[in-house]
C-alpha cells in the first residue's frame, strides 16, 4: 500500500533580543515556534555558536538550550543565556558568535524525515565581558616573567657557587695529597734507615 508523505517540522517566528550594537552585554534571549503539519513529536532547541574564524564557515556550540519530546500543542519556545553564568570556562572576549536553532522529527515511520533541520540567525555579535580569573592570569603572567628572571639569576649564581666549591675542594685534595706524599717519603726513609741500622749491627757482630 501507499505510505503517507511525512511533513518535516518548520522553524518560524525567530526573535532575538538582548543584543545591543552587536554586543552581548548582559542577557540574550531567542524565541521561536515550530510548525509540524503531521502533529508529530519532535525535539528542538537553540545554541550559541562561537566562530573559529571570520568567514563563519567553522563554528561550535558554547551554550545549549534543549526541549525534548514536544508536541504541536506547545510550539512556542524561549531560551535565555546570562553573563557570566552561561559563558564557557575559556575567554570569548571579542570572539564572533551567532544563534542557531534546530529541530528534529521523532516520527518513527519508514517514510519519516528525521534529519535535523537548522536555522542560523544572521545576527553576529560579540561579548566584552572579561572574566576576573583571566585578568588574574594575565597579571600572574607578568609576575611569572619577573620570577623567571629571578630564577635565571639564581641558577647562574648557583653554577658559579658550584664551580667555586669545586675549585676549593680540588685545592684541599691537592694539599692533602702533598702531605700524604711527604709522609710516605718519610716512612720510606725511616724504613730503609732502620733496615740499614740492622745491617750495620749484623756486620759488627
Amino acid at each position: 500500500g501507499c505510505r503517507p508523505i511525512d511533513n518535516p517540522p518548520k522553524i518560524n517566528q525567530v526573535i532575538i533580543s538582548g543584543i545591543d550594537n552587536f554586543v552581548w552585554a548582559d542577557s540574550v534571549s531567542v524565541s521561536w515556534s515550530i510548525e509540524d503539519l503531521d502533529r508529530d513529536f519532535f525535539e528542538t532547541g537553540a545554541r550559541i555558536m562561537l566562530h573559529q574564524n571570520s568567514t563563519e564557515s567553522s563554528f561550535f556550540p558554547i551554550a545549549n538550550c534543549n526541549y525534548d519530546s514536544i508536541t504541536e500543542e506547545s510550539n512556542e519556545f524561549v531560551c535565555i543565556w546570562n553573563i557570566p553564568e552561561d559563558l564557557p570556562i575559556f575567554d570569548i572576549t571579542k570572539k564572533e558568535m551567532h544563534i542557531q536553532i534546530h529541530v528534529k522529527s521523532l516520527n518513527r515511520s519508514p517514510e519519516a524525515n528525521i534529519s535535523p533541520l537548522y536555522f542560523d540567525d544572521n545576527t553576529v555579535f560579540t561579548s566584552k565581558w572579561i572574566n576576573p580569573l583571566f585578568e588574574d592570569d594575565e597579571n600572574k603572567g607578568m609576575k611569572d616573567e619577573d620570577w623567571n628572571v629571578t630564577q635565571r639569576r639564581a641558577l647562574v649564581w648557583g653554577i658559579v657557587g658550584l664551580i667555586g666549591v669545586g675549585i676549593f675542594m680540588l685545592r684541599i685534595w691537592s694539599s692533602n695529597n702533598d702531605v700524604l706524599n711527604d709522609k710516605s717519603g718519610e716512612i720510606k726513609r725511616n724504613f730503609f734507615g732502620s733496615f740499614d741500622n740492622h745491617a750495620d749491627l749484623g756486620e759488627s757482630e
